[in-house]
């Protein structure tokens, strides 16, 4: 049950978008979906979450990564995993929250569909 109501929290974030990055950005018609994935010293989840994205069935999407100035070894976990899948868009920021590490995953973000996964999460396949 609380991962049916973290799916539909994911989804319906989509719908809170800041309409002014919208509205500088171009939309392009590619059918991308854009997952924005921010990060802070989480290198034993980080893997897992990632993983899980890149099982799905539907393989159009980019994942966009922000490490938010993290002391362990995230960072370098996304490195290896962004080396072997070219979905992965990896972004390294110093610490200024989660929510200035969204708001730079929506500026480098290209798909037509947004959605936020926080990197401690795991999302069910299809």
């Amino acid at each position: 049950m609380k991962l049916i109501l973290r799916f539909i929290a994911l989804k319906m974030s989509i719908l809170r978008v800041d309409a002014a990055i919208i509205k500088r950005k171009k939309v392009k018609r590619n059918g991308y979906e854009s997952i924005i994935i921010p990060c802070y010293n989480i290198e034993n989840e980080i893997r897992f979450c990632i993983n899980s994205l890149l099982n799905q069935r539907y393989k159009n999407l980019e994942l966009i990564i922000i490490d938010d100035g993290s002391s362990d070894g995230t960072y370098k976990v996304c490195e290896e995993l962004a080396v072997y899948d070219s979905r992965i868009k990896l972004i390294k920021q110093k610490n200024k929250g989660v929510s200035e590490a969204r708001n730079k995953g929506l500026r480098e973000a290209s798909g037509n569909l947004i959605c936020f996964v926080d990197g401690d999460d795991i999302v069910s396949e299809d």
